[in-house]
């Protein structure tokens, strides 16, 4: 033994009866085993698309989103971890090539559903490079009251 952590990784698929149960056995190491109350925790993951909010019907050119970060996966994603904490993540690739009008009426539309807000120094456009793959642009929102690209 090297003296680093000993812990498993497991994962699951869970239906949504699964998951509520996850959450019981959770609460239940929680209680009756100490260990287990600060290294067990349960984390979920959802992939989506993005939707047209009046029709339903999936925005183009999500079939082939790029894997930007390898820990997330292709496209978006939602990300909820509880255990001792909890925490949230939340990713969203959406599906336009720049600033449109179209996309900043999106994204106003689809922040007004969200129980948090977004900030104007996490947005970056994406494009592919040949050698280097694929890289990111800063930008400001024309909805921060900003220039688009910074």
């Amino acid at each position: 033994m090297d003296g680093g952590p000993d812990y498993r990784l497991h994962y699951w698929n869970l239906n949504t009866e699964q998951f509520e149960g996850a959450f019981s056995l959770l609460d239940t190491l929680s209680r009756d085993v100490p260990l287990a109350r600060e290294r067990a925790h349960i984390q979920a993951s959802w992939r989506f698309k993005f939707v047209d909010p009046d029709t339903g019907i999936v925005l183009p050119d999500q079939q082939d989103m790029p894997v930007i970060d390898v820990r997330l996966g292709a496209g978006s994603s939602l990300l909820l971890t509880t255990g001792k904490t909890a925490s949230a993540y939340a990713w969203f690739l959406f599906p336009f090539e720049n600033t449109s009008p179209e996309f900043e009426s999106y994204v106003s539309r689809f922040q007004k559903e969200l129980i948090f807000k977004f900030s104007a120094k996490h947005w970056r456009l994406w494009k592919a490079y040949p050698v280097r793959g694929w890289w990111p642009k800063k930008i400001v929102p024309g909805w921060y009251g900003a220039s688009d690209i910074s």
